[in-house]
């Protein structure tokens, strides 16, 4: 939806988030697996994760979904 796009670019401030992603970082190339490691903050509590998947988009969701 629209707001969930306003939230993914940071244009909702004015309310209280409890999942904050801090860092993402995606290696992916020719001949190499793409992988995620990510560190989500969810309501104050770091949580950190990796993940290798189908391309560079799979494995930034398989991270974020081990992180939840």
């Amino acid at each position: 939806t629209d707001d969930d796009l306003m939230m993914l670019v940071g244009r909702d401030q004015m309310s209280m988030h409890r999942i904050k992603l801090d860092y993402l970082q995606v290696t992916s190339g020719v001949g190499v697996q793409p992988v995620a490691s990510i560190c989500l903050n969810i309501a104050g509590v770091k949580r950190y994760e990796a993940a290798a998947g189908n391309g560079p988009v799979d494995a930034g969701i398989k991270a974020v979904k081990k992180a939840i």
